[in-house]
């Protein structure tokens, strides 16, 4: 594949195409042996969109990322922080 990114490329892109307001979305990530972790913050009128309607989205880039990293062996935490609290 030509054009390959990595995962956090991959997840910045994704959350880029949910929300209105592209410029205030903030990936961290953290990786270990066994884990991998992404905290998602987005502004507060775009954090529903990328919960989806009753987590909908949120579980489906769960599921994409977790075959992503179960082939490699690890497990994946993805959260999407909400400003509000």
């Amino acid at each position: 594949m030509q054009n390959e990114l990595e995962p956090k490329g991959l997840l910045q892109e994704l959350i880029y195409h949910l929300v209105d307001y592209p410029d205030q979305v903030n990936i961290f990530s953290n990786e270990t042996a066994h884990t991998a972790t992404f905290d998602i913050e987005v502004a507060e009128d775009d954090v529903g969109k990328v919960l989806g309607r009753r987590g909908s989205h949120a579980e489906a880039l769960r599921v994409v990322f977790g075959a992503i990293y179960g082939k490699l062996g690890k497990r994946v935490h993805l959260q999407v922080i909400d400003p509000r609290r």
